[in-house]
Parts: structure tokens; sequence; C-alpha cells
């Protein structure tokens, strides 16, 4: 079966691109008898988001980078005859599968005319099939593990190289790596050798499954804003942690104290010192931080600040609205949260069906996903609605109702991280 979808269709026109795909209907498999074949039950290994989150993060440290790639083709870069083996069956076991083609897929010159339902023989992991994505991510690992990588513990689909300081996150066909900047390249050229790639693209202004990625100027204000955050959370009282007999005493303890305070300067004049020093500090693009001695030092590494984007997909959910509510986004009031107060939903909207019921799944599917990846102010609400599709009511309507309207509010809301 041919089928054809739209890439980025959530961003602009210039983004779009035109892709088709062969599958293998894998519903309608049969046996030599006719009947329905059956397939032992194993399931492929799902990828962690917060995995990809975490090599976004590890990509920005000093001295650390970032890339994307794609393979090509991915579960056709795997025959079926040697996906058999890396499940570790053998080869005198393997069973053959046969496809019928459609006619637009047979001969041009006409020598299969005259057969009524010709067949041909599958000899790769067509897309569809109901191992092919099992017998992909065992190619895929057979690879990683021969160039250094191993599992990471409670994470699928996660893989660490120590030797090299890199992480790898691979889901389906999409491949994100980070590590130490200088031995990312090489890497790339070695699962070359293995896997087919397309050439790496970094983190900065690439999507990845829909959410783009971009840097983001901070100011020191910011900076120092969150130092200060993370100094009160990890701040450890050092009196709990002495023992009774290596306490000092109170009167020496007071004396030392005294001698400290005699010995800092003027708040005006530290004050001033502070400011001039936080300018500097700016201008010159350096980072202000404490050191363990309670000393405040700089260091010549700049802070770097990156968000994600994912406006387009926003933007799409609304027209989703738009087109199954048969309603117009200039119609909708913005308002300034995602939910709605249950007490102000009269008793009678909770039995009542809904008038979205037919087709509230759709959209509420289609903003779980913008708040899973990139939106977690909206994780809630959509939860809420999303155990509700089965039985929708009039109260899930104005809540639905109450989401888009945030949504159109703040389609531009992108969500920061400074570290």
């Amino acid at each position: 079966m041919d089928l054809c979808h739209l890439k980025h269709s959530e961003k602009s026109q210039a983004w779009w691109k035109y892709k088709g795909r062969v599958v293998f209907r894998g519903d309608q498999v049969r046996d030599e008898a006719g009947f329905y074949a059956v397939f032992s039950e194993q399931g492929t290994s799902a990828s962690q988001m917060a995995a990809a989150k975490f090599l976004d993060a590890l990509g920005r440290m000093p001295g650390n980078s970032g890339e994307d790639s794609d393979a090509i083709g991915a579960y056709t870069q795997v025959s079926l005859r040697e996906g058999w083996k890396l499940l570790g069956r053998s080869s005198g076991a393997y069973v053959e599968t046969w496809i019928s083609l459609p006619p637009s897929r047979r001969p041009k010159d006409g020598s299969w005319n005259g057969i009524e339902d010709p067949v041909c023989k599958l000899r790769l992991n067509l897309y569809g099939h109901p191992l092919a994505g099992l017998l992909w991510e065992k190619h895929c690992q057979a690879a990683v593990f021969k160039h250094g990588f191993t599992k990471v513990q409670g994470w699928e689909c996660l893989y660490k190289n120590p030797t090299q300081q890199l992480f790898l996150s691979i889901y389906v066909d999409d491949f994100k790596m980070a590590g130490n900047a200088n031995n990312i390249s090489p890497m790339w050229a070695k699962l070359k050798q293995d896997l087919a790639l397309e050439d790496p693209v970094p983190f900065n202004d690439a999507t990845y499954l829909g959410c783009t990625q971009k840097s983001s100027p901070v100011c020191q204000k910011t900076v120092e804003d969150k130092k200060e955050l993370f100094d009160r959370l990890l701040k450890v009282d050092r009196k709990l942690e002495k023992l009774p007999e290596q306490q000092e005493p109170r009167a020496k303890a007071k004396a030392k104290a005294k001698a400290k305070a005699a010995a800092k300067p003027k708040p005006k004049a530290k004050a001033k010192q502070d400011s001039n020093r936080r300018k500097q500090n700016m201008a010159d693009g350096n980072v202000a931080h404490q050191s363990g001695s309670g000393r405040t030092e700089t260091s010549r590494t700049r802070v770097k600040a990156y968000h994600y984007d994912m406006s387009g997909h926003a933007e799409r959910c609304v027209a989703k609205y738009e087109e199954l509510a048969n309603v117009k986004a200039e119609d909708l009031k913005q308002v300034a949260t995602p939910c709605i107060d249950d007490h102000i939903i009269p008793p009678e909207d909770f039995e009542a069906k809904g008038e979205l019921s037919n087709v509230a799944a759709r959209i509420v599917l289609t903003v779980l996903f913008l708040a899973r990846t990139g939106r977690p102010d909206l994780l809630w609400t959509v939860n809420t609605l999303a155990r509700e599709t089965t039985r929708w009511n009039v109260a899930c309507d104005k809540r639905l109702h109450r989401l888009i309207s945030y949504i159109i509010a703040l389609s531009a809301m992108l969500r920061m991280i400074v570290g």
C-alpha cells in the first residue's frame, strides 16, 4: 500500500516536504493454508522524551555539542533473513514472506500480464510488517554496540559511550547524539559504516519531533536570579553536619564572627564594588558564581540558554478546533489560564452529551502532543480531557473551548532553559 504525507505541516510552507512510503499490510498476513498468520508477541522499546531533553541540555554544557541525524530508509536497511538471525533464530528455520503487487508496481514489459494474482518474495524489512520495528531496533543496537555504546539502565533506547564521553538517543529513525564536541563527528562517521544516515545537523535551529529549539540571549540578571534559586535549594546547614564534639565553644564562635564582621567593607562601599563588578562581567560575557569557600569568583564561560518553539503546532491545534467545532479563531476570547472552574458549570452539563463527542479525540490528541513536547502548562487540562473522550459531555465542550482560547492567547509562548 502506498502512503503520502506532508512533513513539517505545522510549520510555514517553506518547510513543507511531501514524503511517500510503501508499506506492508500487516493486518492481512495469511499462512500457506489461508489462515491469518500468528506472530510472536515481541514489542519494541520505547524512546523516552526525557532522554531527548537531557541530551539537549548536555549538548550545551562547556566543551560539549549535540547533533541530530535521520536514518535513510530505516526499516528497509535490514533484510528479513538478517533480522531473523538478530532474533537468535537459526537460518534453517527462516520463514519466507511473499507479497502480492498492485498493478502499478508490476513490470512494465507486460511479462506479468497473464498472471491472475502475481506474487514475489519480500526480501527487505518493509514498514508495516509485524516484526519490522523489532528487527530495526536489533539492527541499530548491533551497530551502536559495535562502536562502544552500552545501554543506560532504566532508559530504553538511550546509550552511552564512556570512553568517548557521548550519549546517543534513538527514536525509530531519529538519532540524537550529545557529549564531547571533539568526538561527535568521528562517531557519526563510524556509525555510517553500518547504518545509512543523513548528514547530522546541530541542535540549534533543528526540529526534532516537531519541536524546534533555538539559542536565546540571556542577561546577567536572569543568571543571578537562577543562581540564587539553586543556592537556596542546594544550601546545606553546615552546623547540622558537625558532630557535637567538633562544634566550637559559643564564646569562641562569637569572637570569630565579630572579627569577620569587622573585616568586611562597609555596606555602601561593598554594594558599589559588587555593582561595578557585575557591570564589568556583563560587558565581558562572564558569569559570577559562589565558590565553596564563600568567595565570589568569575568564570570565563558564557552561560548558554535555549528555548523550544512549537508555535506552529499551537496554530495547528487551533486550526483543527476551528475545522471540527465549526468556529472561528477571532470569535474566541483570549484567557489567562487553560482551566475553567467547574463550580461555574451547571450540574446538568455533566450529564448531557457534548456536541463535539464524535470529534473530541482528534482535537485533544493533537493538543496532547503539543503539551508533552513543549508546553507543560497545558498538561493537566489536556490530560483531564483525554480521560473523558469516551464519555464526552457538555462540560467537556466548555473545558476544551477554554483550552483552545488559552492556546490562542499564548500560541507563541516559548519554553526557555537557562543553565
